[in-house]
């Protein structure tokens, strides 16, 4: 994509808000029909990394909008790609977000410091010689002072995912990043080197738990990173036009939510979405852009609140960990200020666990006050790789049914 296409801010999609109005309580309810594609839903940064498991962009927008005002502070505490900090930036507030998956602490402060993108785009030209000369040999960086065998991750099957090529150039890119001295420029290079690696492997591009395609045609190495570079440039020069209040801060730390940070007080908004359980464990998936990063996906799992399988050892532990969590942002939380919570029921082997009306309860016997019910329904949320029935939410919404509902439960904490 080049800046010509990107004069000015692509639209951001609306979506449908239902009052329903039921039930005899102070509990508002609402359906919000979030019905755009993925691509309206990537605009701006928001694109940079696939990240499964991922709610729409729009839905922060929208809770930042109305549960937060100019100038306060939003908190993920389980911030994935940085989908909240970006809507929080574009909407004037500060954020926070944690999360113990160092690639999702890289992919959300690179998306949110778009303030640099004028340097980025002068450092990209003094790399560009070395990227150009590559993209002739279709083949190794000769002129990195960097042993490139070094960045090859020492694993068994490599080979079965990455072919020889491959593998020398996405070693060699590497080294030649890692020799960048500008610690911001190096995590943006980084972050789009992560961003290529299942386009460039064997695997499927869209599969969250990857599998071989044998018949998946061969992408060269420096062309796909040097158009997700250009891309992202393009895309961080629109954004910052777009963030117009320079005051505004934001970060992301590689942080377990179980813990209260001791650096945070006085959030104003809590935002979280905690994987869902029976779906899938997040360190995994990301196997293959961890180990190219050099980093070791044992190192992380072991701090991850685990959700699949749902065995019951497992269903404990998740919600264990979950409320504990909750517990520890209640610390950081001013009074008033709000907690929203974005969760699905899910099935296992055939039967409907409650999970968002657990979460409810975790919620108020920790003391917070439900204030909305809000159910969504996401219309992309069957693609090639999905179940369908395991997709299906909110059907017959307005009755008291045992529907699986995915849900964002909207809770205060009392004055």
């Amino acid at each position: 994509m080049s800046a010509v296409a990107l004069l000015s801010v692509p639209p951001i999609p609306e979506f449908a808000v239902e009052d329903l109005n039921i039930g005899n309580d102070d509990i508002r309810r609402e359906v919000w029909r979030i019905d755009a594609t993925i691509p309206q839903l990537a605009y701006l940064s928001h694109n940079f990394f696939r990240y499964y498991g991922k709610f729409p962009s729009v839905l922060a927008r929208k809770l930042i909008e109305r549960y937060s005002m100019v100038g306060d502070l939003v908190l993920d505490n389980m911030v994935g790609c940085g989908t909240t900090m970006v809507e929080a930036s574009l909407l004037g507030r500060n954020s926070i977000g944690y999360d113990i998956n160092p690639l999702a602490v890289l992919s959300s402060n690179v998306k949110t410091n778009s303030a640099r993108h004028a340097d980025f785009r002068a450092f990209w030209k003094h790399l560009l010689p070395n990227i150009q000369a590559a993209l002739e040999r279709d083949n190794l960086f000769g002129s990195s002072t960097v042993d490139y065998r070094r960045c090859i991750p020492a694993v068994d099957d490599l080979n079965k995912w990455f072919a020889e090529n491959v593998i020398r150039d996405l070693a060699s890119l590497k080294a030649l990043i890692d020799e960048e001295r500008d610690d911001d420029f190096r995590a943006f290079l980084t972050a789009a080197f992560a961003a290529i690696i299942r386009r460039v492997s064997r695997a499927f591009d869209g599969e969250v738990r990857p599998h071989v395609n044998k018949h998946k045609r061969q992408r060269s190495v420096i062309k796909a990173f040097s158009e997700k570079v250009l891309d992202m440039l393009d895309r961080l020069q629109v954004q910052d036009a777009v963030v117009t209040d320079r005051r505004i801060h934001s970060k992301a730390y590689l942080w377990d939510a179980r813990l209260p940070r001791p650096e945070t007080h006085g959030v104003d908004l809590i935002i979280s979405h905690p994987p869902y359980l029976n779906c899938f464990n997040y360190v995994p998936v990301y196997r293959w852009e961890m180990l190219w990063l050099g980093l070791n996906p044992r190192d992380y799992s072991a701090d991850e609140v685990v959700s699949w399988p749902a065995k019951p050892n497992i269903m404990r532990e998740y919600y264990e960990g979950n409320r504990e969590i909750i517990q520890a942002s209640l610390a950081v939380l001013r009074d008033g200020g709000r907690y929203c919570i974005i969760i699905g029921d899910c099935t296992i082997h055939g039967v409907l666990e409650q999970t968002h009306l657990k979460f409810l309860n975790m919620g108020t016997e920790l003391g917070l006050r439900l204030e909305t019910i809000i159910y969504r329904d996401t219309y992309y949320a069957t693609g090639r790789y999905a179940y369908s029935h395991r997709a299906e939410y909110n059907h017959g919404v307005g009755s008291e049914d045992n529907t699986k509902r995915d849900a964002i439960l909207v809770m205060a904490k009392p004055a």
